[in-house]
């Protein structure tokens, strides 16, 4: 299987200070150009589509000790080259996993809220979508009845996440880094087998630096 991408693309940013809010806006637009050749099934697939991908950035000084700040963007996650290369790998005698040449790239809105005291403690507050994730299916060949595992664009994503960071100097040699997050996601598919779910997680870290 051999993969060709060609990604032209250019940018563009503005940035501005009206008072105490400061404003950057940027726009992207990218041309993706791919062939998948595979040379083992004789068969060659193209792709060409071209996107804008706009980014806001609004950052507001209430004072010197807080600040408020508003984010969007919209960003593409392209399809890696296993999920693409339609070669079989033989799992056992009834099993295989192929990739899909036709697999579309998915697309995500972010929007963020963010509250910052004194430059030590971040308050974040987010919300995504994802349109036609990759998502990982088992389907039946209709002529050998073997079982075959792909990827296909089929589900929808909305999160939600909480995230509060704590930035401090402990001493003047010792500074402390600690971060924890709390995510809500839900996925939905209309495709036959694939289970809409909704899941809770939290994750958290913690890193010091001593000079």
């Amino acid at each position: 299987f051999v993969y060709t991408e060609n990604i032209n693309a250019a940018y563009a940013t503005g940035r501005g200070q009206f008072g105490k809010t400061s404003v950057q806006l940027g726009m992207r637009m990218e041309n993706t150009n791919s062939i998948g050749d595979s040379r083992s099934m004789n068969r060659v697939d193209k792709n060409h589509y071209t996107n804008l991908f706009p980014s806001v950035f609004v950052q507001q000084s209430i004072n010197k000790d807080n600040q408020v700040g508003l984010q969007y963007s919209y960003r593409i996650g392209r399809p890696s080259y296993d999920k693409l290369n339609p070669f079989l790998w033989m799992l056992n005698l009834y099993t295989y996993m192929q990739g899909n040449p036709f697999l579309r790239p998915q697309y995500t809105n972010s929007l963020g809220l963010n509250y910052t005291y004194k430059n030590k403690f971040i308050t974040s507050l987010g919300f995504n979508t994802t349109d036609d994730m990759f998502t990982q299916i088992i389907e039946q060949n209709p002529v050998s009845k073997v079982l075959y595992q792909t990827d296909k664009n089929l589900s929808n994503s909305k999160g939600l996440n909480l995230t509060e960071t704590a930035q401090i100097d402990l001493t003047k040699w010792w500074h402390l880094n600690a971060t924890a997050m709390v995510m809500y996601t839900n996925t939905a598919s209309d495709y036959e087998g694939v289970r809409d779910f909704y899941l809770w997680s939290f994750s958290g870290n913690m890193s010091n630096t001593i000079n």
